[in-house]
């Protein structure tokens, strides 16, 4: 289960540990999007995997009310949470090793990612926390626009509508939970599968990660990508006076494979940038030869 790299790509990577090169605008842009679709094991992993952890979910909102039932369905809810951590887990292992070594392997980043489930769990429960406090705010998606567009001067509302302030307060929601949350939290996820707990005392990888431009922007497409596009290929609809149950039927299986497909490829996009950022975090800058000749030359 390795990973062959070509001799440009291997030309390219052969740098000294610890050090960053600046490669041409094109180059660096291929580093990111290529990787994330290189592999189609890490994307069977990702297809099949999130398919188990939905039918899972699924299986434990289905379980019954007795004492029997509730234990096996938290059994159940627990699996499908471990099987989560590991996968995502060991997919920012993956991108990590490939960026370190440019040949990896699938099942020593997964088992580490498995060693680590603990911090990973933990932080998992801080992503839900602020989560359900982030979740509260679309409850004032209509109370809080009008209160706004009521403070506003008399001008101005006369040329802003409340349904566009609306859209604003829409627009900021989901930069907090689809961006900002995640920049927060994944530079985390990847430092603590690969360490464990002492991913969470890496504060200086951790803000070195977050002030990463190329992360951000990636972190935007992604969120266009696999959040906003799919909800606009959902909302998709056939001709009613031609279409049949069938037609439907079919059509909303196309509708939603091609949305999957879509956010599965958001993830690893993201996973990768996420590696890159990481071991540009990591690494040391090389003084060019003119700074050491002027640091080596003695003082007068």
């Amino acid at each position: 289960m390795t990973d062959k790299t070509t001799p440009d790509t291997a030309a390219r990577s052969t740098t000294t540990p610890g050090t960053t090169v600046k490669l041409p605008r094109w180059d660096s842009l291929r580093e990111v999007f290529v990787p994330s679709l290189a592999n189609w094991r890490v994307w069977a992993l990702q297809f099949f995997g999130g398919i188990v952890i939905t039918l899972g979910a699924v299986g434990f909102l289905r379980t019954g009310e007795t004492s029997g039932q509730l234990v096996l369905g938290f059994l159940l809810i627990a699996l499908v949470a471990v099987v989560w951590l590991i996968l995502d887990g060991g997919t920012f292992n993956y991108y990590l090793d490939r960026q370190r070594s440019q040949t990896s392997l699938l099942r020593p980043a997964f088992f580490r990612a498995f060693k680590h489930v603990l911090p990973l769990a933990i932080l998992a429960a801080v992503f839900y926390w602020l989560l359900i406090h982030v979740d509260r705010l679309d409850n004032y998606q209509y109370s809080f626009p009008g209160y706004l567009r009521s403070e506003f001067p008399a001008w101005l509302r006369r040329s802003v509508s409340e349904a566009r302030v609306q859209n604003l307060y829409g627009l900021f929601l989901f930069v907090l939970l689809w961006i900002v949350l995640p920049a927060l939290l994944l530079p985390f996820a990847s430092l603590c599968a690969d360490r464990g707990l002492k991913g969470f005392t890496a504060l200086r990888s951790w803000a070195r990660m977050f002030r990463n431009r190329t992360f951000w922007g990636v972190l935007i497409l992604a969120s266009i990508m696999g959040v906003v596009v799919p909800r606009w290929i959902m909302s998709w609809r056939l001709d009613p006076k031609t279409a049949t149950s069938v037609s439907e039927g079919v059509y909303l299986a196309f509708r939603m494979l091609l949305s999957y497909l879509l956010i599965v490829g958001a993830w690893l996009m993201a996973c990768s940038m996420l590696a890159r950022a990481r071991m540009k975090s990591e690494a040391t800058p090389i003084a060019p030869p003119a700074a050491k000749k002027a640091s080596k030359s003695p003082r007068r």
